[in-house]
């Protein structure tokens, strides 16, 4: 059965983890995407998130809040 956190590992295979151990930060695979993935994911989605708050306060702002 594979799991879906970790596709490439079969069951019973050492996988490398990176943790910390006074336990502040939950532990995590050492890959790259899971040392990179969410930030590449919030680096992408804060600046389209932002694009299209200003683009619905151009396109709809009057309307929105009455100015």
């Amino acid at each position: 059965m594979k799991n879906d956190l970790t596709p490439n590992a079969a069951v019973g295979q050492k996988i490398a983890v990176l943790y910390d151990p006074d336990g502040a930060i939950p532990p995590m695979i050492d890959s790259w995407a899971g040392l990179w993935g969410p930030h590449l994911v919030r680096t992408i989605a804060g600046p389209l998130f932002l694009f299209a708050a200003l683009f619905l306060n151009w396109a709809f702002g009057e309307r929105i809040l009455g100015r």
